[in-house]
C-alpha cells in the first residue's frame, strides 16, 4: 500500500514548526513520529523513516529513541507547502 506524501508528513512532524520559524530543531521522540501516523501501518511508517535516513533528511539516535532532522531535511522542510503560508 502506497501513502502519499508519507515522507514530507514524516519530516514535517519531525521538525517543521521550528524550520518553518528559521531555527533548527532539536532531537524529538521517535515516539511522536508513530502517534501522528497511528491510522498507517506500523511497518509503512518504519519503513519510512528508513528510507529519510538513507537519502540523509533524518538520524535516529540513542538506540532509536530520538529522531533529528539533519540539514538535508531541514532544508526539505522548509520548502514545503506547509512553512510557505
Amino acid at each position: 500500500m502506497e501513502f502519499k506524501n508519507l515522507d514530507s508528513n514524516i519530516l514535517y512532524v519531525v521538525g517543521g514548526e521550528d524550520c518553518c520559524r528559521q531555527s533548527v530543531p532539536g532531537p524529538s521522540d521517535i515516539t511522536a513520529v508513530y502517534i501522528a501516523f497511528s491510522d498507517l501501518p506500523k511497518d509503512s511508517v518504519e519503513s519510512e523513516l528508513k528510507d529519510l535516513c538513507t537519502a540523509g533528511f533524518l538520524t535516529i539516535m540513542e538506540g532509536g529513541h530520538k529522531i533529528a532532522l539533519t540539514s538535508k531535511g531541514v532544508e526539505k522542510v522548509k520548502t514545503l507547502p506547509l512553512c510557505r503560508r
